[in-house]
């Protein structure tokens, strides 16, 4: 067998791979050069050739260099498994490490990642020089072996993070942590930025090599708070969200600068760094032992937050198209899947939610002021609508202390699910929504007639609101929140108003096209399924009747004017229209009440 000391390129073959992969790119030669390709790769030196070539073993064009890396990477991910020294022979280790040296940066990058795959088919067992040769070229102080070693452990770190700490790889991590901390104070921004991504990959496990140096560790992170890269001061704020998510005990000792560093960081111009800083309070607020250390910033925090919640000019762009497209029947604008889980703007409400729930009462004079202020009539939508976002978002935390102010806040959202934005009417019927257990729990004629009644019929009219999908999208979801709050059996839910609801909710059947089709088939669903939950009025005690039956809480009008209605909508639709899917559904639960009925 061939060994990497005794192997040297015959002049004549490495001509002819050079003329290869000179020819690759060329489509008029593409015939001829997949024959020679064929020919080439079932030699046993291809990747000996492929390596020269990429390493610099002969003169050549920077772009043949790169082709033969990623065609070196694809022989390398075509090899099986736990290849080991079989590999390690066929891409011989130094020649590769060398590569990450090189003064091109695409040679360099390409170099790592062919590290990367090289560790991940052959193992770390099997290549148990790779860590400390790593660490010999960030000893260099060479910027471009620097850089290029820094990145391939960056790599390293996230396909291993769960291994390097292991026994029978030497514990590799107690060596790399310091050289990572000393990178920490370079000068390079690429540097630095390999380093945070290297520890970010392992601090969710935090191996035992790591929480060793965990203090060194966190102060490493604190002295980047000034940074002024705002690329470094995002890896930052992802790395302490991380902590304050998997180990938050970590932080409790310097929380205080923690913090101050994340509310600069919701002031910053950096949109992305302001995205993940307004990640951070949720989670913070989710750790206990943070309440006093957070109280403190609260008449901070709170009108920063507050000041997020406006729709941006670009969210608002795209929540139009949107609109304009399921208005026409489409599915809507597609959009990039990261970006509509992730926005400052969901991020500050669900901190404002997180941080109502973790403080309550004593949150709301820290926001009334504001909220005062948002629903004043001669403020734009937008201040308006976070206004409105916001009395939702505190709904759960602050309801006992909301309590006497509900005679305003009620009917305010009602008025608001008539405003002339779709975006505030959208919102209010969320709101609406969170102040279920509240809405749903007045069991006075006089109080549901008060509050009730006109909070059902705003709903049921945006849910008819053919101007606006995202309205009806908002009242349709409304309802079925609102059909859970009957989960603990304290509140009455929405059986006393079941029987008025259904011939709304099966108008909606009939109007609902395209994208929403399916939505009043989910309201109607959910506002089923909560009759079988156990009324107030229904809990069984020993003596007493037994509660009444779902059959006996929704009449038999309703259940069969209902499955008539819903059977000849099925035998309407196409057998290939999507939205025939969803309607056996809705047929399910009133089924089960004509069956228990009829018993």
């Amino acid at each position: 067998r061939m060994t990497t000391a005794a192997w040297t390129p015959s002049p004549a073959a490495l001509q002819g791979v050079l003329e290869l992969l000179r020819d690759i790119p060329n489509p008029a030669l593409q015939q001829h050069v997949h024959q020679r390709f064929d020919a080439w790769s079932r030699e046993a030196e291809w990747p000996h050739y492929l390596l020269c070539v990429f390493g610099g073993g002969c003169a050549c064009e920077l772009s043949v260099r790169e082709l033969a890396g990623l065609l070196l990477k694809t022989f390398v991910a075509g090899c099986p498994p736990q290849s080991g020294a079989r590999l390690l022979a066929s891409v011989p280790p130094d020649a590769l490490l060398r590569v990450l040296a090189d003064p091109a940066h695409v040679l360099r990058r390409a170099a790592a990642n062919l590290v990367a795959s090289l560790a991940a088919k052959a193992s770390l067992q099997a290549w148990t020089t790779l860590f400390p040769q790593l660490l010999q070229l960030v000893a260099t102080n060479d910027p471009h072996a620097v850089d290029g070693a820094l990145y391939a452990l960056s790599l390293l770190c996230e396909d291993n993070a769960g291994s390097l700490d292991d026994i029978a790889l030497g514990r590799p991590l107690l060596q790399i942590i310091p050289v990572l901390l000393a990178q920490l104070h370079s000068q390079h921004e690429q540097s630095r930025s390999y380093v945070i991504s290297s520890l970010s990959e392992v601090l969710v496990d935090m191996p035992g090599a790591l929480l060793q140096q965990m203090d060194a560790v966190l102060q490493g992170l604190m002295a980047l708070f000034t940074d002024p890269s705002a690329r470094i001061r995002l890896q930052v704020c992802q790395a302490l969200g991380i902590l304050v998510e998997f180990h938050a005990d970590f932080l409790l000792p310097q929380l205080d600068y923690i913090i101050k560093f994340m509310l600069q960081c919701m002031q910053d111009a950096d949109q992305s760094l302001v995205l993940e800083a307004s990640y951070f309070w949720e989670s913070l607020a989710e750790i206990e032992p943070c309440k006093d250390t957070l109280r403190e910033y609260l008449n901070v925090l709170m009108p920063l937050l507050f000041q997020k919640l406006l729709f941006t000019d670009s969210e608002i762009v795209i929540a139009l198209a949107e609109e304009q497209a399921s208005s026409r029947g489409r599915r809507g604008v597609e959009q990039d899947d990261e970006w509509a889980e992730r926005s400052v703007r969901k991020a500050c409400a669900g901190s404002v939610d997180a941080l109502a729930a973790l403080f309550e009462d004593e949150l709301l004079p820290h926001v009334l002021a504001m909220l005062n202020e948002t629903a004043q009539s001669n403020k734009p939508w937008q201040v308006l609508e976070a206004g409105v976002l916001a009395l939702g978002a505190i709904a759960s935390g602050c309801l006992h202390a909301l309590s006497p102010h509900m005679q305003v806040v009620m009917p305010f959202l009602v008025a608001n699910t008539s405003h002339q934005s779709p975006f505030v009417r959208g919102t209010a019927c969320w709101s609406i929504s969170r102040y279920g257990p509240w809405l749903l729990g007045i069991t006075d004629e006089a109080g549901r007639a008060q509050f009730v009644s006109p909070a059902l019929l705003a709903l049921l009219g945006c849910m008819a609101d053919a101007s606006s999908p995202r309205v009806c999208d908002a009242a349709c979801s409304a309802f079925s929140l609102l059909a859970e709050c009957v989960d603990d059996g304290t509140c009455p839910g929405l059986a006393p108003y079941v029987d008025a609801l259904l011939p709304h909710l099966l108008s909606c059947v009939a109007s609902y096209k395209g994208a929403t089709a399916s939505l009043p088939y989910d309201v109607i669903i959910a506002v089923l399924d909560s009759l079988d939950s156990p009324q107030p009025e229904q809990r069984h005690e020993q003596g007493s009747e037994p509660p009444r039956s779902p059959a006996q809480v929704l009449s038999q009008t309703s259940v069969h004017t209902l499955l008539s209605q819903l059977f000849a909508k099925w035998n309407a639709l196409p057998d290939n229209d999507m939205c025939a899917f969803p309607a056996p559904f809705s047929t399910t639960s009133p089924s089960d009440r004509v069956t228990v009925s009829a018993r």
